[in-house]
């Protein structure tokens, strides 16, 4: 139950659940006038219904007008689009400078209420190291299993890891890869986790014994045809399901935690095909809406929230 409805863009809900937001501004008028401490506010995605929290009011600051609230700037307003600098042209913007202008302005300082909700964050791994393995005798899926990152990989790694939506992470999983276990140390060691290695969140396996062997057209024909392989190697379909049934396992005895997995570009793709639609050279949809690009960097992030019933309610590219 909640006392109280607002709109928000998904990049302020984004400062909220991650707590950087913490005041949310409004005009003061008849609805927002009634707003007590202890009230519970569900603030919901413009663009997305399902994607909404709950919060409850912990305090109430009553501005006079815009000048008010610039002198008694707080950095809990803040968000990326709307901070110090461009907070007035915000609410002209949202509300009309007319509105803004003939109103007192109400911050209402907020803490989250719990969700039980799963959050789950995917990153592609770090940049990895190239090596020549003309004199390797290990066979190339080996090769790839062990193959580390870059003294540039590491730093991407790291400097991922500190991003805020990594802090207070329940569970931490990676691929057997290296490259992806290097990568996941980072957040494991600022949230004092440990690594649960999982061999079924690792990249499609090629089936060959050496790249001469990879036809040409390989992505394209795997693209076109989920249940196209070569050699030994595994068809897209069998990685989505091992993929699947890896990530439904983690939600089973995860729930309501935050979860973060490091894995691979074509496995990760390979998962999300089962929600979402991937238009060639354009990008990932996901219930209409473009959320990413079809071309991935380096430690890639990807917010995806589950509902109690393993259900994805909504997936972001962070």
């Amino acid at each position: 139950m909640f006392d109280f409805e607002y709109h928000v863009y998904d990049e302020v809900l984004e400062a909220m659940e991650n707590k950087i937001k913490k005041i949310e501004i409004r005009l003061y008028n008849e609805k927002s006038s009634k707003i007590k401490i202890g009230d519970i506010i569900k603030f919901k995605c413009v663009d997305n219904e399902n994607k909404y929290l709950l919060v409850k009011v912990t305090n109430l600051i009553i501005y006079e007008d815009v000048n008010d609230l610039i002198r008694n700037y707080d950095s809990k307003m803040y968000t990326t689009k709307y901070n110090k600098e461009n907070i007035v042209n915000g609410l002209y913007s949202i509300f009309g400078k007319e509105e803004v202008d003939n109103h007192k302005i109400i911050g209402i300082e907020f803490e989250l209420l719990n969700s039980n909700n799963t959050i789950v964050y995917f990153i592609r791994h770090s940049k990895p190291l190239k090596v020549n393995n003309e004199m390797n005798f290990d066979d190339l899926q080996l090769c790839n299993e062990k193959q580390i990152l870059s003294l540039e990989g590491e730093k991407i790694a790291e400097e991922t890891s500190l991003k805020e939506y990594f802090k207070d992470i329940d569970v931490l999983y990676s691929s057997n890869y290296i490259r992806a276990i290097s990568t996941a140390k980072y957040i494991a060691s600022i949230n004092d986790l440990n690594i649960n290695v999982v061999s079924d969140l690792g990249e499609r396996k090629f089936g060959i014994n050496t790249w001469e062997e990879l036809p040409e057209d390989f992505e394209i024909k795997q693209f076109k045809d989920e249940n196209y392989k070569i050699g030994t190697g595994e068809c897209l379909s069998e990685v989505q399901n091992r993929m699947y049934n890896a990530l439904i396992k983690i939600l089973t005895i995860n729930k309501g935690k935050k979860v973060c997995i490091v894995s691979h570009a074509t496995a990760m793709t390979s998962l999300f095909r089962i929600w979402c639609n991937i238009i060639p050279n354009d990008g990932y949809y996901f219930n209409g809406h473009k959320f990413s690009n079809t071309t991935w960097n380096y430690c890639e992030i990807f917010k995806l929230e589950f509902d109690d019933d393993n259900n994805l309610i909504n997936i972001i590219n962070l």
